[in-house]
């Protein structure tokens, strides 16, 4: 019987035991290109996208204080909420650790659950423009399920409350990520991966 799947929410590290596990964002990170937007707007961005995580998991768990909630995260909040109320969506999983043991690699999905009836895997972006490896991190994510899902998508959390939904059905979108996984671990045996700052 393996060790369990263990995540240090500082690090943004997963391990089992005391070997740390490739996690999929990181290993979809050459897919795309963040160099010519400044450090400051990224740090911004990806604070905003981790409250808005937050927000829709406490939502979802009947747990969020909505006067305690920041103001600036409360239309990406209502955009869930209408979609969740057009697409009549039903949680089963709500940031969940996944891991898949015999490619070796880790990651949190952020919902599983029925879309007009259809059980889906379900990634929210809180940001301006979507990017296309959101297909690849969706099939991973996939992969990792016991009993995979029927459907996935990404759903687009908008500053205007609105939101967009995006499916993905390219059947190579497993092969891509699978591919990028290999260049990850071939980099990793090598010495050739960069430290995140």
């Amino acid at each position: 019987m393996s060790a369990a799947l263990k995540f240090d929410e500082d690090r943004h590290e997963y391990a089992i035991g005391d070997n740390v596990i490739p996690n999929v964002t990181s290993i979809l990170d050459p897919l795309v290109d963040f160099s010519m937007v400044n450090t400051e707007t990224l740090e911004f961005a990806a604070d905003r996208g981790r409250k808005v995580h937050k927000a829709v998991e406490l939502y979802l768990k009947g747990t969020l204080d909505r006067e305690s909630l920041d103001e600036r995260i409360r239309p990406y909040l209502d955009a869930f909420i209408l979609f969740e109320s057009d697409t009549g969506f039903k949680v089963e999983l709500n940031e969940a650790r996944v891991y898949h043991p015999q490619f070796g690699y880790a990651g949190t999905l952020d919902l599983v659950g029925k879309v007009c009836g259809i059980r889906s895997l379900v990634d929210i972006k809180a940001r301006a423009v979507m990017t296309p490896d959101t297909g690849p991190q969706t099939a991973a994510y996939n992969e990792c399920l016991a009993n995979k899902a029927d459907r996935r998508y990404g759903l687009q959390l908008m500053p205007t409350g609105r939101y967009k939904l995006y499916p993905y059905f390219d059947y190579t979108d497993l092969s891509v990520f699978l591919s990028c996984l290999t260049i990850y671990k071939f980099k990793q045996q090598h010495g050739l991966l960069k430290e995140k700052q």
